[in-house]
């Protein structure tokens, strides 16, 4: 059973790793490349046009914390609220944190709680950043899913605007009958609100194997000591 949590825990980071390697290939493929952010941009604010009957859409506010020591050491939380146009459900969780600079790593365990029930969940979560691009991956086990969770994106600035465009992919893998497969990727876009430094928005037109498009924002709330 030890095993087989450790092997859940850190294989995002094999992930992560795995994506270090796309990513250098990515850095040089984002270089300079502001007609492709800017498509990217168009694709993502227009997607809803081409959507039909065919289309969702999903607001997910959460708050993330870190309180590293001296040596980058130390707790990592996330409260987040995965739908809040759906009946009441939020994950917490919290655990070690390892941090250097701009990058970190989250393992964490906690659970998902509705108005009745509490599921339990390990959640694993890594962030890098460099002046091109950054990378994050997150990797979830609960009693019934699966979940992984990968973004790459990259700066794009508009007069005094900065913003950050790229790609999103997500999957889902149902462990009993009542959770279906599911894979999810699209164009994605954030920004960090002017002014207010802790407080970041970004927008997903994802699109799953059935053409069904989910438009997903975050409000993502960080709080750092």
């Amino acid at each position: 059973m030890v095993l087989i949590i450790t092997i859940w825990c850190y294989w995002p980071l094999f992930i992560h790793n795995i994506c270090f390697g796309v990513k250098s290939q990515t850095d040089y493929w984002l270089k300079g490349g502001f007609v492709y952010k800017l498509v990217l941009a168009l694709l993502l604010v227009t997607s809803p046009l081409f959507a039909g009957q065919h289309s969702d859409y999903q607001l997910r506010p959460l708050v993330h914390w870190q309180i590293p020591n001296n040596e980058g050491r130390g707790i990592a939380g996330w409260t987040i609220f995965p739908d809040i146009t759906q009946p009441f459900r939020t994950v917490i969780v919290a655990g070690w944190l390892m941090k250097d600079g701009q990058n970190w790593l989250e393992i964490m365990s906690g659970g998902v709680f509705t108005a009745s029930t509490r599921t339990p969940l390990i959640n694993v979560r890594a962030y890098n950043r460099n002046k091109r691009t950054d990378l994050y991956t997150e990797f979830q086990i609960r009693p019934n899913l699966t979940l992984a969770s990968v973004f790459v994106t990259s700066p794009l600035q508009i007069k005094n605007f900065v913003f950050r465009s790229g790609f999103e992919f997500e999957a889902v893998t149902g462990l009993n009958g009542n959770i279906k497969n599911q894979a999810l990727v699209g164009p994605r876009i954030s920004f960090t609100v002017p002014k207010i430094a802790w407080l970041s928005v970004a927008t997903v037109a994802y699109t799953d194997l059935r053409g069904h498009l989910i438009m997903r924002n975050y409000i993502v709330a960080t709080i750092r000591h």
